[in-house]
């Protein structure tokens, strides 16, 4: 395996750049395509990889490519305040080296099959996509504006880079619409398998009412 600092030159070449980002289905497609990014720069072949050789690389690497999904989803809530006229900051998703941890656990000294660290980075990229959705629903919901969650299926699911003969019912269990966070959590709404490419968005509007210490006012 390459070190890190030929793996992020790899990458760096062929990612691109945060542009055209308006909405969170762009923030996905972007992480999706970092994730590919990522993926090729590693190569496919763990075969003889020690397993704290790959944590090792993984944490720094994957790191990376998740920040820099971070970034476009953040571009994607920026757009949303604006939209909705909201003077309010944007959370952002921060990466858990136990996820680098984990990865390197199911691939370490063995020949990957076809798809696998594809499907497993493009789970942590988009990922943090998802994060940043999860974290500001939730927090402008308990600022008490409103929130609306929805995710759609998509056909082209993959599970260690096999193609689903059927409809993936893991998925459509946890599509759907919600108007407020803690349902579409408990629903499932925020968990992928690798590969998943359903959509996640979610709209904030100003129609609730918030606490002004003194009373309650519109906003």
């Amino acid at each position: 395996m390459d070190d890190v600092k030929v793996i992020l030159r790899n990458y760096a070449r062929s990612k691109k750049a945060v542009r055209g980002i308006d909405t969170f289905v762009d923030a996905q497609n972007y992480a999706e395509k970092l994730g590919k990014a990522l993926a090729d720069a590693l190569g496919d072949s763990f075969e003889d990889v020690a397993e704290d050789e790959l944590v090792g690389v993984l944490r720094t690497v994957l790191k990376r490519a998740y920040d820099d999904s971070a970034v476009g989803a953040a571009t994607a809530q920026l757009r949303q305040n604006q939209k909705a006229r909201l003077g309010i900051g944007t959370l952002r998703a921060e990466f858990d080296p136990a996820d680098a941890d984990r990865i390197a656990e199911e691939l370490a000294g063995k020949l990957a099959a076809p798809g696998l660290v594809e499907n497993l980075i493009k789970q942590k990229t988009i990922g943090a996509v998802d994060e940043t959705i999860r974290r500001n629903a939730e927090a402008r919901e308990e600022m008490g504006l409103e929130v609306s969650i929805v995710r759609k299926y998509s056909d082209v699911g993959l599970r260690a880079g096999t193609k689903y003969s059927e409809d993936c019912a893991w998925c459509l269990e946890r599509c759907g619409e919600w108007d407020n966070y803690k349902d579409a959590k408990d629903a499932g709404c925020f968990e992928r398998h690798p590969g998943c490419l359903c959509e996640i968005d979610y709209h904030v509007g100003r129609t609730h009412s918030v606490s002004s210490g003194g009373g309650w006012v519109n906003i």
